[in-house]
């Protein structure tokens, strides 16, 4: 290569040189590989710039056997599949690529080897344990037609139970049905397409189970339920299992029972066992061809007796409808139970009874108070019943437990109620109270069947003893243990107030604490006080203290106040009344708020002065007027934050002020404020009504004042200039309407007032 110009040459350049490839270089299946599938892919590396690629294949490698295959594929590819290659044969292939002007030479002569058989995957070689209907499997080969499998329980498969048969490519299984029991058979397989026949397999062999694998009530298990159920290993691919049980390991005793169920269930429930004895039991398979051997023998033993549970053994402080509860037992028709004062159960107060199934307790009624009982339960079906249980006993509750008033209790109300543990099962309580320990003398009632009685117009100050006992139909329990109160002292003497003082002044709020000396016997204080002396509408407190502070007071107030005395016996007398005067705190001057200070174009009508409220303030003065010195000033009061509508004059500057005060002191007088009022535009119509337009022009909301009163309803519309209405309000009867323009555009437009035949149109100017 060299460089040319107009006028000149460059030298030549240095001389290179480059080879065109000779041949394609093969790529898969690797030179030399074995097992491949009859429609193996031939892959060579990919050539730029050709036109096709030739290949061939063939069993020898001079590539003239009548098995010689050849071929093109176009340049966009670079592989070729086979299909039915001979099973177990060495192939030889190469490629070589061309385009228009040149063929390559062909490649290396590679070679593999496809694979001979199938091979097996499941049941391992040699498994045992197998179902009758186990699924054969192998590796699926991709580019057959078929599979044939055999199985046999001869190696040579030539037994009468041989048997053979084919599945199509797309599985690589097959699933036996009705195999022998406990036996050893042998399987293989082949593959086959149009062009040939692979050979079979290696010769596997699985065996079958040969028996039922039990499972529950594991071998030897106690205390069974009399329907218990037996349950053993699911067997796919059977019809029926058998089962039998009996009281003998040879199952020949007259109680020997015999069935079946079908393959769908595993278990099987028994009924009316006999209680506490041992039984043998054992499960079979079977299907159409064969039954397997019974399975190994297992046992059980059902239970002998039921087990209590409650109340426990040597419980103590039991009511007289206690319930006895024992252990559900499944499986029977009815429990039988008993209880007795003696462990023999033969006295006159036993008791037999019997429940059904369906509950595992009973609840007695009547025992005798503190009392022992005996008891015991069994259990029964049509075919046994149980020994009875183990004989556990309880003790009755002999007297009642007392709650409140707790035993020495004081200061107890002269009207107390009397408060004891009640029980389930008694038809009276009874209880008394005496002013002697040993109920020398007492008062005796009946509460009925409440735990509980008010005591009433006891003594002051006394000690009172009481005890209760309850009844039933049968017995009466003894009479509690004896507790003791003490009533509460009447008081007498008034508290002494003691701070404030009476008649002090200018006491700060955080300093009002009502103090007041105590009185003898007092649990608490109540306290009143109010802006009166006649305390008609007081606040009222109570406290355990001597002291006593208040969150509700207010500056310059006068406040009266009174102390008593309290107990559970009830008030003292009232102390003396005091009063006292919270400090004076100045108010601060009002903060002005709106119309804001030198504002302009303020409507005349319906403009309100606004201000910030004033802590401690009851009430606000407000000033207006044109006069910056208020000479002729327009003067009002207001207890709200906000004055009274002010009607004004257009085009005036007004200066305005606001004090706050209440009932004892005024503020300061606010700053003084200015404010300027628009123009607007008058209409006389209407009879000589006054109609007020205003601000003209306007930029936000135009006010539509009716000044005097029109008796009748009036509409009002905004008309554009295309005579287009973009705004209307019919029927209206308001004094003041606010017009918002602030979506309108800037413009010309006419507003129309009507009224039956009547109109006015003003023209109004909208500038944002």
């Amino acid at each position: 290569m060299r460089a040319k110009s107009a006028t000149d040459s460059s030298n030549w350049s240095a001389i290179w040189h480059f080879t065109t490839l000779n041949n394609v270089s093969l790529a898969s299946p690797t030179n030399s590989a074995t097992g491949r599938m009859p429609n193996v892919t031939l892959d060579w590396d990919l050539v730029s710039g050709i036109t096709y690629y030739d290949y061939e294949y063939d069993t020898t490698v001079t590539f003239n056997s009548p098995l010689h295959q050849y071929g093109s594929v176009a340049s966009g590819t670079s592989e070729f599949t086979t299909s039915n290659l001979r099973f177990g044969t060495k192939y030889y292939w190469r490629v070589r690529a061309r385009h228009s002007a040149d063929t390559s030479q062909w490649s290396a002569i590679w070679n593999f080897t496809t694979l001979d058989n199938v091979t097996l995957v499941t049941p391992t070689n040699g498994a045992t344990g197998k179902m009758p209907n186990v699924t054969l499997d192998w590796d699926l080969i991709s580019g057959i037609t078929y599979y044939d499998y055999e199985y046999d329980t001869t190696v040579t498969f030539n037994s009468p139970l041989h048997q053979y048969g084919s599945v199509a490519s797309g599985t690589s299984e097959f699933t036996t049905s009705n195999l022998r029991f406990g036996t050893k058979y042998y399987w293989r397989v082949r593959a086959r397409h149009s062009a040939d026949t692979s050979q079979w397999s290696a010769i596997w062999n699985f065996t079958t189970l040969d028996n039922v694998t039990l499972v529950t009530p594991t071998n030897g298990a106690t205390g069974k339920m009399p329907n218990v159920t037996l349950d053993w290993d699911l067997i796919s691919g059977i019809t029926y299992y058998d089962y039998e049980y009996d009281t003998t390991v040879t199952f020949n005793s007259p109680l020997h029972q015999y069935g079946s169920v079908a393959s769908g269930t595993s278990e099987f429930t028994t009924s009316n066992l006999r209680f506490g004895t041992k039984y043998y039991w054992r499960v079979r398979a079977r299907h159409a061809a064969d039954t397997s051997q019974w399975s190994a023998i297992w046992n059980f033993t059902t239970l002998d007796n039921v087990t209590l549970v409650t109340p426990t053994n040597g419980a103590t402080g039991k009511m007289p409808n206690v319930t006895l509860d024992w252990d559900y037992v499944s499986g029977i028709t009815y429990y039988d139970y008993e209880y007795d004062t003696t462990v023999t159960f033969n006295s006159p107060l036993h008791h037999y009874g019997s429940v059904a199934n369906s509950t595992s307790q009973v609840t007695t009624s009547n025992l005798l108070f503190g009392t022992k009982y005996y008891w015991r339960a069994r259990a029964r079906h049509a075919a046994d019943t149980t020994q009875w249980s183990s004989t556990w006993n309880f003790t009755t509750l002999d007297y009642l437990t007392h709650v409140s008033p707790t035993n020495g209790a004081t200061n107890v109300s002269i009207n107390p109620t009397i408060d004891w543990n009640g029980i389930t099962g008694i038809t009276e309580y009874r209880y008394r109270f005496s002013r002697y320990a040993n109920f020398e003398t007492y008062t005796e009632l009946s509460s009925s069947t409440t735990s509980q009685a008010t005591l009433s117009n006891l003594f002051y100050g006394e000690t009172y003893y009481w005890q209760v006992r309850a009844g039933h139909s049968a017995d009466t329990s003894e009479w509690s243990q004896p507790w003791h109160f003490t009533t509460a002292f009447q008081l007498t003497v008034a508290p002494n107030l003691i701070s404030p003082t009476n008649n002090s002044t200018d006491i700060p709020l955080s300093s009002v604490t009502l103090e007041w000396s105590s009185v003898t016997g007092a649990t608490f204080y109540e306290i009143k006080y109010d802006v009166n002396s006649s305390f008609t509408n007081p606040v009222t407190g109570q406290t355990p203290n001597l002291t006593y502070n208040s969150d509700v007071l207010q500056n310059a107030t006068t406040y009266y106040w009174k102390v008593r005395a309290g107990n559970s016996a009830g008030f003292s007398p009232w102390s003396a009344v005091w009063n006292f005067t919270t400090e004076v705190l100045a108010l601060d001057a009002p903060i002005l708020v709106s119309p804001p200070n030198h504002a302009t174009n303020i409507p005349i009508t319906g403009t309100l002065l606004e201000w910030l409220a004033v802590s401690g303030a009851t009430m606000y003065d407000y000033m207006f007027d044109d006069d910056p010195l208020f000479n002729s000033a327009v003067c009002g009061s207001t207890p709200d934050l906000f004055t009274a509508t002010c009607n004004l004059e257009p085009n005036t500057t007004y200066y305005w002020k606001v004090i706050a005060r209440n009932e004892t002191i005024n503020s300061p007088w606010s700053e003084v404020w200015t404010f300027t009022t628009g123009n607007g535009t008058f209409i006389n119509d209407f009879q000589n009504k006054n109609i007020f337009i205003y601000p003209n022009p306007v930029n936000s909301f135009l006010t539509i004042s009716i000044t005097d009163d029109i008796c009748t309803l009036i509409n009002i519309s905004l008309i554009d200039l295309n005579g287009k209405i973009i705004w209307m309000q019919n029927d209206v009867y308001q004094k003041i309407i606010y017009l918002d323009v602030k979506s309108f555009s800037n413009g010309q437009y006419f507003l129309k007032i009507e009224n039956f035949n009547k109109k006015i149109i003003i023209p109004i100017i909208i500038e944002h």
